[in-house]
C-alpha cells in the first residue's frame, strides 16, 4: 500500500540520520524541522483522506482496521524517532518567537488562560465553559492515545485535569517545568498523589505522540475565539483530529 510504503521510506531515512557520525548541527536541524513540519504533515493530510473512507456509514473489516494500526503505528515510529534524534544531537523544537509569526494562527493568551483553570468553569453556557468542555474533550483523547487511565473514577478525573494543563501549557509555549509543577500542585491540593516523574513523562509523550490532538485543539481553540461558536461546533470542525 502506498501509504506504508511512504512511511517505510520516511523511517528508513530517519533510521540512516540517527545512526550518522559528526553531522552539520544547522542542516541537520533544517532537515528536520522540514520533514516534521512538511512531509509528515502531508503524510497525515493523506491518512486522514484514508479514514474517511471508513466514515461513511460503515464499519472497516478486519482487513481494514489491520491497515489502518499499521498506518497508527508507523507514524508513531516516525515521531519517536524524531524525538531520539533531536535528544542525541541536541536539536531543539522551533522557538516562541518563531512559532508565532503567523497572525492568523495566532491564540490569545487570555483565552488560553481559561483552558488552564478547566474546574474553575461554574457555568458551561459561558465562554469559560465552552473552552472547558472542548479541553476536557481532547484531555481524554490524549490519554487514550498515550495509553494512560485507571478504574478508579477519581484518579481517571485527576488524569484527565494533568493532562488539561500539559496541553493547554504546550499550545501556549509555556516552559514544561512549570506546565508539570502546576499539575502536581493541583493533584495534590486534592489530597491525591500522582508522582511528578509520571506528569513529566505525560509530558514528554503527548509531544511525541498527540500531534493530531495538539492540532486539534489550536484549531478548535481559534474558533471559539474568532467565531465565538459553541464548543460543540468547534470539536464538530476537529472530529477527524481525536
Amino acid at each position: 500500500m502506498e501509504l506504508i510504503d511512504k512511511y517505510n521510506s520516511l523511517i528508513e531515512r530517519l533510521e540512516e540520520i540517527l545512526h550518522l557520525e559528526n553531522p552539520d548541527i544547522n542542516n541537520l536541524s533544517t532537515l528536520i524541522e522540514e520533514i516534521e513540519n512538511e512531509e509528515l504533515m502531508q503524510l497525515e493530510e493523506e491518512v486522514d483522506k484514508y479514514y474517511d473512507q471508513f466514515c461513511d456509514g460503515k464499519e472497516p473489516d478486519k482487513s481494514e482496521l489491520k491497515i489502518l494500526s499499521q498506518i497508527e503505528n508507523m507514524k508513531d515510529k516516525t515521531y519517536e524517532l524524531i524525538s531520539v534524534i533531536r535528544e542525541k544531537f541536541g536539536l531543539e523544537y522551533m522557538d516562541e518567537d518563531e512559532s508565532e509569526n503567523v497572525d492568523d494562527k495566532e491564540i490569545d493568551d487570555d483565552s488560553i488562560g481559561q483552558l488552564c483553570s478547566p474546574w474553575n468553569s461554574e457555568d458551561n453556557e459561558s465562554e469559560q465553559g465552552q473552552y472547558t468542555i472542548v479541553l476536557n474533550i481532547i484531555a481524554k483523547s490524549a490519554l487514550k492515545k498515550i495509553d494512560v487511565g485507571s478504574d478508579d473514577t477519581i484518579i481517571m478525573n485527576l488524569l484527565e485535569h494533568v493532562m488539561e494543563i500539559i496541553l493547554a501549557g504546550i499550545l501556549t509555549k509555556e516552559k514544561e517545568s512549570l506546565t508539570v509543577a502546576k499539575a502536581f500542585s493541583d493533584v495534590m491540593l486534592t489530597g491525591y498523589y500522582i508522582p511528578k516523574e509520571k506528569i513529566a513523562d505525560m509530558c514528554k509523550q503527548v509531544r511525541e505522540k498527540c500531534h493530531m490532538q495538539l492540532m486539534g485543539l489550536e484549531i478548535a481553540v481559534g474558533s471559539l475565539q474568532n467565531y465565538h461558536c459553541g464548543a460543540e461546533a468547534a470539536l464538530s470542525q476537529i472530529a477527524m483530529f481525536l
